[in-house]
């Protein structure tokens, strides 16, 4: 099942799980250390805690929550169940990418990432000058893939939703290798990621989920990664 990025909220999955069921208590149901509770109640208030804080209801509760501050992208976390950074494509014959012709023109760009044992990886996404906004309509990852089969898969995404503009590669370990040779057999001319303000770059992308600027297909490999990539 795909992970959610709504917090867990400690209830037993027994029909996922047979024969295990959930038990859980508190700093409060100690009773062997009564003043553990007082000192939780007393850490919650310097620390500017509310009810619902993860972290309060993480280390005092036992509770098992997702803190979007832990994240990298926590801006997409912050704002996903607002539907304010999702949406769904809906893909037809005449328009394959699903994108809303009204707010075209559409700049197709593709990343990719490239890895064996991690997953190869490709991210579809548009961006209009009218819309002022970046739209994901489609993504792919997958374990296992030699750079003939990663470079059918490109193919075949661009077969499938028409060329990019531009193609950029995570050149890191052996993608410089990867990316000279899937340039050298199929022409796609990917040029590489810039990677020496990644964190520069991490912030901006919050910023712009922060003002709904950019929207991510949901369900979608791209939507599980943004929920857990701490």
């Amino acid at each position: 099942t795909r992970p959610t990025c709504t917090p867990y909220e400690g209830i037993s999955q027994d029909e996922d799980f047979p024969g295990w069921s959930l038990h859980r208590w508190n700093i409060q149901d100690n009773i062997a250390a009564p003043k553990q509770w007082k000192r939780a109640l007393s850490d919650k208030k310097s620390r500017n805690l509310s009810d619902e804080s993860p972290t309060w209801r993480r280390e005092f509760l036992g509770e098992w929550v997702t803190d979007p501050s832990e994240l990298v992208y926590y801006g997409y976390l912050e704002n996903r169940d607002s539907g304010r950074v999702t949406w769904q494509p809906k893909y037809t014959i005449e328009n394959p990418t699903g994108l809303p012709a009204e707010l075209g023109p559409w700049h197709r760009i593709m990343g990719l990432d490239f890895g064996f044992e991690d997953d190869s990886a490709i991210v579809y996404a548009a961006w209009s000058e009218v819309a002022k906004e970046m739209r994901v309509f489609y993504t792919f990852k997958s374990p296992h893939l030699n750079i003939d089969e990663f470079g059918e898969e490109i193919l075949g995404t661009i077969t499938r939703f028409g060329a990019p503009e531009v193609i950029v590669g995570d050149k890191g370990a052996q993608g410089k290798q990867i990316v000279e040779t899937i340039n050298s057999r199929y022409g796609l001319g990917v040029i590489a990621a810039e990677k020496q303000l990644k964190y520069d770059h991490q912030e901006i992308l919050n910023t712009d989920f922060q003002s709904a600027r950019i929207k991510v297909p949901t369900p979608s490999d791209l939507d599980d990664e943004l929920c857990s990539l701490k």
